[in-house]
């Protein structure tokens, strides 16, 4: 089976292994891993299989491969202490990172010791700290996306269709294959859809409203606005990232290229290349002129976080508990490119994974009125904000979108050099394995789950122990996600102000797709003041 076995592991022939999926062959591996539905794509094949663990085709060029996808086995194989990242002829990390390994991709003690000097700037108390800066940039997102001067623009534009920063008028006809078209075109921020409008009010009307407004302090809205919600949250996160990990005030047109930058890298190496092997070898990759493109934008990525740490190096003022302080000053680093190349896997872990999460939500809260509103409701009798992170129902909303959406929605790859004896089955992989532990088939799993497929917060409120342990999205063991809490409390922090004070509908619902990691793509949402 072609199997790099150590001295100490049984023959291959003596070994229960999984069983071997004989409905694809190799060229649908491919696919299998990272096509736009490719965690779909595992599910429907645990269950054809009728086994929860499975082994793909011999690939012969690498060692047995299996796909784990019950919580139980996967949890032995990412705690297990010989299970390491698996180290591919093609990395998608090291290739964003300016062709150069990362804290992400490395093994031993390349990634322990940024894990050591970088763990306590998601402390407690160093998140508390972050908690104000989100908030500020989430009300300066609103007050510029949202909550625009409705008088100014009539007055100014009269009956002119208003155009606003991200925004178009609604009297404009809408054109939803237009906006998914734009959508799938490199840049995330430069779609001349992503607008809203107004509709067009007089001025007595105005006037009343204003004044229904000032008596009672609910504002009734008779307009809506039309968003690219992935768009918007990528700019949240993206701003947030700078400031609190990297203490940088990041400008427009400096967030906008390195979202550009990044969606380039996204697709060419993270999907383009894997369907493609000539675009994975270095010996012939350098043919392709997109594979050359999107070397360029890596280039791009890993200069920015050079301005970044330069800018903090002249700063007089430092500030210890920050990310970026600690990496520059982590002596164990080689030199500052290695530093550049973890700043640029920070920031891409860091806001993209966050706004993927944050779009879901809205999405789902969008779809589902009743759970929007009790939510909105929960939130409103709610005095602060560290009582609003601490709401159940937002709690629980988050943790049932991170269990519908994983952001690494295919999952975790490892290689274990020893046998491992999978506790839920008794089966045995072999060492010398790759292992897939597939996220999205785990938390779909309707022995566990009751409706899988639902957006269903209140299952959290009494939740089993099969659940909780099922529940895998930050990973598991020693490899686990070093910034949840930063996370946690930037959803937190975003929805509670989202959710409290507007209402989301769904204009076109869009599609999750797998590119890299788990996101909507082409989802348009309307957004209003809530009553």
């Amino acid at each position: 089976k072609g199997s790099s076995l150590s001295s100490s592991s049984s023959s291959p022939s003596l070994l229960d292994t999984p069983p071997q999926c004989k409905s694809i062959t190799v060229k649908d591996i491919g696919p299998l891993l990272s096509a736009k539905d490719a965690p779909q794509r595992i599910l429907k094949l645990r269950n054809d299989m009728g086994s929860p663990d499975f082994e793909l085709p011999d690939m012969k060029i690498l060692p047995r491969f299996f796909i784990v996808t019950n919580y139980q086995n996967a949890r032995k194989v990412l705690e297990h202490k010989s299970s390491v990242k698996a180290v591919l002829f093609d990395n998608f990390f090291e290739n964003t990172t300016n062709d150069g390994m990362n804290f992400i991709s490395a093994n031993g003690e390349r990634w322990k010791h940024v894990r050591k000097s970088t763990l306590t700037a998601f402390s407690s108390q160093n998140i508390k700290l972050m908690v104000s800066a989100i908030s500020h940039i989430v009300d300066g997102w609103i007050d510029k996306t949202i909550d625009f001067d409705l008088n100014n623009n009539n007055n100014n534009n009269n009956n002119k269709s208003h155009i606003v920063d991200g925004w178009i008028d609604k009297t404009i006809d809408f054109d939803l294959e237009q906006q998914q078209q734009q959508q799938q075109q490199p840049s995330l921020v430069e779609s001349e859809g992503n607008t809203c409008k107004i509709e067009e009010q007089n001025e007595e009307h105005i006037e009343e409203q204003n004044a229904a407004e000032t008596k009672s302090g609910a504002v009734k809205c008779d307009h809506e606005c039309h968003l690219h919600i992935l768009e918007e949250m990528n700019k949240i996160t993206a701003n947030v990232i700078a400031k609190v990990a990297f203490d940088y005030d990041i400008s427009d047109k400096e967030r906008d290229a390195f979202l550009k930058d990044l969606l380039t890298c996204w697709q060419t190496f993270g999907v383009d290349a894997s369907t493609d092997l000539r675009k994975q070898f270095r010996f012939t990759r350098w043919m392709f002129s997109d594979i050359r493109n999107a070397k360029r934008a890596a280039k791009r990525l890993f200069e920015f976080c050079a301005k970044m740490s330069e800018s903090y190096r002249t700063k007089k003022e430092k500030q210890p508990h920050k990310l970026i302080h600690m990496i520059l000053n982590d002596a164990d680093y080689k030199d500052d490119e290695e530093r550049f190349r973890d700043m640029v896997a920070f920031t891409i872990a860091g806001f993209d994974t966050t706004a993927n999460t944050l779009s879901f939500t809205l999405l789902e809260l969008a779809k589902n009125q009743e759970e929007q509103t009790k939510l909105r409701d929960a939130l409103r009798v709610c005095e602060s904000s560290d009582e609003a992170h601490s709401c159940p129902q937002l709690k629980n909303t988050v943790r049932e979108i991170l269990r519908l959406y994983p952001a690494v929605a295919t999952g975790s790859l490892r290689q274990v050099h020893s046998d491992v004896i999978l506790p839920a089955t008794k089966k045995v992989i072999p060492s010398g394995s790759f292992v897939v532990s597939s996220y999205y088939a785990i938390q779909h799993d309707p022995d566990v789950f009751d409706d899988p497929n639902s957006f269903l917060p209140s299952r959290w409120e009494d939740a089993t122990k099969e659940q909780n342990m099922s529940f895998l999205t930050f990973s598991f063991g020693k490899r686990n996600c070093l910034g949840q809490a930063l996370a946690y409390a930037e959803m937190y922090e975003i929805l509670a102000k989202l959710c409290k004070n507007y209402e989301f509908g769904v204009v076109n619902e869009g599609e999750a797709s797998h590119v890299v990691l788990y996101k909507p793509e082409g989802t348009i949402l309307s957004v209003k003041r809530a009553l």
